[in-house]
């Protein structure tokens, strides 16, 4: 019996191993499964009837796409006119002046590549050498200079020739546009540039340092004054540590998302060696200040060693997912 038992066991692990590697990753809902909010009576209860004869048995209504109307399609994108004349408007048979009727237009989608070029602001300074008492260099301490009045630009960094253009356009590809900086290393050698990715890493990483770094400090502070937030943390493999050996997968990167509620929308990113509570309190105590809210997690028990949280509430999608592999 005990033997028979522990078959059984062994064998459900066995199967339910199998459905973690081959079976479905998510949970499917069936479409006629009625709304837990429709039965509290949260929602409203509208009915619609549906004449039964005219839909097939087993079939499904299709949902008609909205068209789209003509015209709409590039509405929105500036307009740039080109007219064309005739070389006369003199009627080239009788020679009168003609009249000018429905023109014929042709619309046309144009794209200007972007440009790359090295702005050069060059000051020209003078300098009097006459043999005058007030401009005789040895009557005065210094020489004196006359220049343009044009204010000298103001540079991104110190001797260098990043602009805030240039900057803003490499982090808007890298993080809007999810463009590696090896992939515009690459395209701007296309065009015949020689821009390294070593480069523009240092520029994002100077930006950040130098310009950005008040505001995360900022959104911190005021991530920590919400009232309701959500956190979790997934792993993260950094190729650094493991070139050192250091470390392979166990490294974690932690997310706070303000609720919904929360008139300040925000996301805090927190990179961590571990899962423990010490990596959550980087989070959440800086400076002596510590979140006091409530806060939605997936169950994970270094939360609940947290013990500032005013409230602890659970994520509803992980539970139903653990209900969901338990079915399984």
């Amino acid at each position: 019996m005990l033997l028979a038992s522990k078959v059984n066991n062994l064998t459900e692990i066995i199967l339910s191993m199998k459905r973690q590697s081959f079976g479905r990753k998510s949970e499917k809902f069936n479409p006629d499964q009625l709304n837990i909010f429709e039965l509290l009576g949260l929602e409203d209860n509208t009915v619609v009837i549906v004449d039964s004869d005219d839909i097939p048995n087993g079939a499904k209504q299709a949902k008609k796409k909205p068209r789209k109307p003509k015209g709409k399609a590039l509405s929105g994108l500036p307009v740039k006119e080109v007219h064309y004349n005739p070389d006369s408007t003199a009627c080239p048979i009788c020679g009168k002046e003609m009249h000018e009727i429905a023109p014929t237009v042709i619309n046309e989608l144009v794209y200007i590549p972007a440009q790359i070029y090295i702005k050069k602001s060059i000051f020209h300074n003078f300098a009097c050498f006459n043999q005058h008492k007030d401009c005789d260099e040895s009557n005065n301490d210094h020489l004196k200079i006359y220049h343009s009045s044009q204010p000298v630009p103001v540079t991104l960094f110190e001797k260098s020739a990043a602009s805030p253009a240039f900057v803003a356009h490499t982090a808007y590809d890298l993080l809007k546009k999810c463009v590696p900086l090896y992939r515009q290393e690459k395209a701007y050698k296309d065009m015949g540039y020689n821009i390294s990715r070593t480069l523009l890493s240092n520029w994002l990483w100077r930006s950040m340092n130098e310009y950005l770094r008040f505001i995360v400090d900022k959104m911190r502070h005021d991530f920590l004054r919400l009232s309701f937030i959500h956190l979790d943390e997934t792993e993260l493999k950094v190729l650094e540590e493991v070139k050192r050996g250091t470390r392979n997968s166990d490294s974690y990167v932690w997310i706070g998302m303000s609720g919904e509620i929360e008139d300040k929308q925000m996301a805090i990113y927190s990179y961590g060696p571990g899962r423990s509570i010490n990596e959550l309190k980087k989070m959440l105590i800086i400076d002596g200040e510590h979140f006091s809210g409530t806060a939605v997690t997936d169950g994970y028990t270094v939360y609940d060693n947290y013990t500032d949280f005013s409230g602890h509430a659970g994520c509803w999608a992980h539970y139903s997912c653990s209900f969901f592999i338990q079915g399984n």
